[in-house]
């Protein structure tokens, strides 16, 4: 267990946590090189409560489980580079079927750029991700590509909280609104 207390925990270069993240601090995922090397990957039942902030121009994400965001806000707001063959969140709950729920609120970029959530391996197929917090932020210009990654993969991005607010244009590869 990692307890960051009141502190923010800054990341460079990426990395992988699989335990489990407590406290009132958050993580800032910082890194000035290319996308892949930000991705920060969170798998534990976290209950941090002060968010994730992306410092880079590129931040990335995956989570292996629904609560591996901790209790914060996801702040993509940094985002100044798209997102094509990296998720900037993306997801494997490692079971074929498995429905996670992200309660998360997560605000996008208003740069007209790309945000990419989506399943990140070719396994285990079937999976659906639950968005259930508030989308905000966004831009003219920016695109939320749903499971782009995907292909002929049957897995499903559900935005699924009616007061979503953000502005930009949805691409899907499989998705459904709820």
């Amino acid at each position: 267990t990692l307890n960051l207390g009141a502190t923010n925990l800054t990341i460079s270069n990426g990395g992988s946590y699989s335990g489990i993240i407590t406290g009132t601090g958050g993580l800032i995922n910082s890194n000035s090189g290319p996308p892949s090397s930000a991705t920060l990957t969170l798998g534990g039942a976290n209950t941090f409560s002060g968010g994730i902030t992306g410092s880079s121009p590129n931040p990335s994400y995956i989570i292996t489980h629904p609560s591996a965001l901790g209790t914060g806000t996801l702040d993509l707001s940094s985002q100044s580079q798209s997102s094509f063959i990296t998720a900037t969140l993306g997801y494997d709950f490692g079971a074929a079927g498995f429905v996670g729920t992200v309660a998360n609120n997560i605000i996008l970029p208003s740069a007209a750029v790309t945000v990419n959530i989506g399943k990140t391996s070719i396994f285990n197929q079937g999976q659906t991700l639950r968005l259930t917090g508030l989308l905000s932020g966004g831009g003219a210009g920016m695109s939320l590509e749903l499971n782009r990654n995907s292909g002929f993969n049957p897995n499903i991005v559900v935005l699924d909280n009616p007061n979503n607010s953000f502005l930009g244009t949805i691409r899907n590869g499989t998705s459904a609104s709820g």
